[in-house]
């Protein structure tokens, strides 16, 4: 911004003060009770150039200081202005510039145009709002608030806010060509009731601490803190069909739930405790979402708490009915958060589709871009989440098909990683084998040196001795490994309890040669 074009509030300070002044006694002018409001209305405010407040000396340039004026110092050497300022239809030529000032409580414009911008900087006040306003840039820059409410705004250029600390909540609708949020500290207190996860679905109270509803060309959300105290606390952005968004280092206490459209999404360096794309529409292959961030089933959905007709289509309600499984039928209240934990959220199939449906999407935005451990890691996590549900499943229901179900998940788990890892299945059948050869080895078999076994062991030459060890269990090996493989003997080279034992390995290493058959086929055609 050009300095000559800078306007300085300082100016309309004074003359509000002045006239505030002018109409009571210094004493009841600067009661904390007796805090003002003044409203500038319908005025076009043209800038004065060498009217200016330089911070670093702290002195009034050029403007004569009012007999009953005077401006004291806070910690952050900002002015401290005795009374909130609200601009309704009032239009700015030049760029507005508010820098190094305290408010009692707000500062507002609505309805205003800003020919060229304005920049809030180094300012602290309770409450923002800016409503209805128009023009090219908007900016605010160390800022400490307890909330930003920016409503219906439209900005040609672009909307940034950085280095600022908001400590109550955030609020933005508007319209800009880029809207940039970076490096601020968003908290929120924690709540008087604690917050809990009960046997049911969460039936906290949701709070949304930042909701942004903006229609842009691009988004960047880099380097902010949203230490939420409270981990039902939902960040909201929606974006409605933007060009590209950048999500970056970014530390989330709560939930974080992108809903919109973007030709891109990048994401890198971030933080999530939850992460919930529900309602966002993925670019497949414009989509870069590091798995390392939304692992450890994190992975989830926030609603609000209502009726379902209040938030699903007329078509979907009767699905909805039929798949929710309520222990009591007048519970019909919709989930306020779900996370594909408790018993009561696994067994309500149509929020578990919908969840399952979002680990799916970016499985396969991992999978088109060629991305294989990634979308081998969420594939398996994704499996893991319908281990939990056959488990719940059996509990409600107990019979032999659920109970396999839930079981052979366990297995594949277990041996193959639901068929991402083909070389586990082979370390395991290794152990197997040599499981199944230490059983073989306490007892003789058919490929034993007859002459040797009917000799006493205890008349042998050491190095005799050492030969049949060896030999014995070297058979007891090939044996293991001949009945896992099921190659087939023709007959079983061994009699009584170990032929039973041959029996049953061969029938686990059909059964496990077959599971890694199909992995090893499954990363083969990824």
């Amino acid at each position: 911004m050009k300095s000559l074009q800078r306007i300085t509030i300082y100016i309309i300070i004074f003359h509000c003060a002045s006239s505030i002044l002018a109409q009571r006694s210094i004493l009841d002018a600067f009661t904390p009770s007796a805090t003002t409001q003044k409203v500038i209305r319908d005025q076009t405010i043209n800038g004065i150039r060498g009217h200016y407040i330089d911070p670093s000396i702290g002195e009034l340039d050029h403007i004569p200081v009012h007999k009953f004026l005077t401006y004291n110092k806070d910690d952050s050497s900002r002015f401290i202005i005795p009374f909130n300022l609200k601009f309704i239809n009032c239009t700015f030529p030049e760029t507005l510039i508010i820098e190094g000032m305290k408010f009692p409580s707000s500062l507002q414009f609505e309805n205003c145009h800003f020919l060229e911008g304005v920049l809030i900087r180094n300012v602290q006040v309770e409450n923002f709002k800016f409503s209805n306003n128009t023009g090219l840039v908007t900016q605010i820059e160390d800022v400490s608030a307890q909330s930003l409410r920016i409503s219906k705004d439209k900005m040609e250029e672009w909307i940034s806010i950085s280095g600022s600390t908001f400590h109550k909540e955030v609020n933005i609708a508007a319209k800009t060509n880029s809207l940039d949020v970076k490096n601020n500290l968003f908290t929120t207190p924690k709540p008087i009731i604690e917050v809990t996860h009960e046997n049911l679905f969460h039936t906290s109270s949701p709070t949304e601490s930042v909701y942004i509803e903006i229609e842009t060309f691009g988004l960047e959300i880099n380097g902010n803190r949203f230490l939420n105290g409270n981990m039902f606390d939902i960040v909201h952005i929606w974006v409605l069909d933007a060009n590209g968004i950048l999500i970056a280092n970014n530390k989330v206490d709560g939930y974080f739930a992108l809903n919109g459209k973007s030709e891109f999404l990048d994401m890198y360096g971030n933080e999530f405790h939850k992460f919930d794309i529900r309602s966002f529409i993925l670019p497949e292959f414009n989509s870069s979402i590091p798995w390392e961030e939304i692992d450890g089933y994190k992975l989830s959905h926030s609603w609000g708490k209502g009726e379902p007709y209040e938030f699903l289509p007329e078509e979907q309600l009767e699905d909805f009915y039929e798949q929710m499984n309520f222990a009591d039928e007048s519970e019909t209240y919709m989930p306020e958060f779900y996370e594909a934990e408790t018993k009561k959220e696994l067994l309500s199939k149509w929020f578990f589709d919908k969840l399952m449906g979002d680990y799916y999407r970016i499985y396969q935005t991992y999978k088109v871009k060629g991305q294989i451990e990634n979308a081998n890691a969420i594939y398996v996590e994704m499996k893991d989440v319908y281990g939990r549900r056959y488990k719940a499943l059996y509990q409600q229901d107990s019979n032999l098909t659920t109970f396999l179900t839930w079981k052979l998940n366990q297995l594949l788990k277990f041996y193959t990683e639901h068929g991402t890892q083909p070389i586990k299945a082979i370390v395991i059948s290794i152990y197997i084998i040599l499981l199944f050869g230490l059983i073989y080895f306490l007892f003789p078999n058919e490929w034993d040196s007859l002459e040797w076994t009917r000799k006493s062991f205890t008349k042998l030459t050491r190095k005799q001795r050492i030969s049949l060890v060896v030999a014995h269990l070297l058979n007891s090996l090939v044996l293991s490994l001949n009945a896992f493989v099921t190659l087939g003997f023709g007959r079983i080279p061994t009699s009584g309890f170990p032929r039973y034992v041959t029996v049953i390995q061969g029938s686990i290493g059909w059964f496990l040669l077959s599971l890694f058959t199909v992995a090893l086929i499954n990363q083969t055609l990824f």
